[in-house]
């Protein structure tokens, strides 16, 4: 294994304990990506022709992401297929870039609590697989990146603020020279993924006193309300910038919806709260 950042601001770490259980990677990064520098800390292996990479999530601290990649090199801009998750916060993330230097394209999903992550690469096809216990299988991506013959897999975290550290465990990593499990074409989920144009964050979710509501590479004015199922608005506000914190501990337990306006977008996100 071998671990660099694919940024200088990433100052990360990694630690490999390979007499725990199933042998453990733990990671830290700091730093912020864009869309076209990802400031990430990654630990891999060289991948030439087909291949699979395989991991399992054991926790995430810090409100940062972690998860599984394929790149084409470890130059902050480089071709890339990820996937990535918070685990407690409901939204995960595929990432690609198709050449290099162009942004990075972030397709959203709603999927909690996901552990194992698993991306196949066959030629130029890549294909992003997620399960609940590491033999189910759901397809979350399929698509062609034409990348050389000799590639870098393994895993990854990646901080959200430039002023705070992110910390991601993984065990059960795997990368192989074959398509993992044979389950490629067969007896999986496709799901279909809708772009989301701004990264938005809401961390922790459930919650039960505060909540960060984080936007990526944001500089506008943001307004959000906050309405409980029945339609009541609960609370109202609005920032600029990239985070802001909710104050949470007067709600009753349930579930909340919290509408934004950003840039003349609207966008909903749900919130629960214990």
């Amino acid at each position: 294994w071998v671990n660099n950042n694919t940024h200088a601001s990433a100052n990360g770490t990694a630690i490999y304990s390979p007499c725990d259980d199933d042998g453990t990677f733990m990671l830290t990064a700091t730093g912020k990506s864009t869309t076209t520098n990802d400031v990430y800390h990654f630990v891999h292996q060289q991948l030439c022709g087909n291949g699979t990479v395989i991991a399992r999530l054991d926790e995430v601290q810090n409100g940062g992401w972690a998860g599984v990649m394929m790149r084409e090199s470890n130059a902050p801009n480089a071709k890339t297929v990820l996937f990535k998750t918070r685990l407690y916060n409901p939204n995960v993330i595929v990432g690609y870039r198709t050449s290099t230097g162009s942004s990075m394209r972030n397709l959203s999903q709603v999927a909690q609590l996901i552990r194992w992550m698993k991306i196949q690469r066959s030629g130029n096809n890549f294909k992003v697989f997620t399960s609940y216990n590491g033999t189910t299988w759901q397809q979350r991506y399929s698509g062609t990146i034409s990348m050389g013959s000799c590639i870098q897999a393994g895993i990854f975290t990646e901080s959200v603020l430039a002023t705070r550290t992110s910390m991601a465990w993984f065990d059960n990593v795997e990368v192989v020279n074959f398509l993992k499990s044979g389950d490629d074409f067969a007896g999986v989920d496709v799901i279909e993924m809708d772009k989301e144009q701004f990264q938005i964050d809401l961390y922790p979710n459930p919650a039960d006193d505060q909540v960060t509501l984080s936007i990526a590479d944001n500089e506008s004015e943001v307004s959000y309300q906050i309405s409980d199922m029945e339609g009541r608005l609960i609370g109202q506000s609005s920032f600029s910038g990239s985070e802001t914190f909710i104050d949470v501990s007067g709600y009753k337990p349930g579930l909340y919806i919290i509408r934004l306006e950003i840039g003349g977008e609207i966008v909903t996100k749900r919130l629960v709260v214990m």
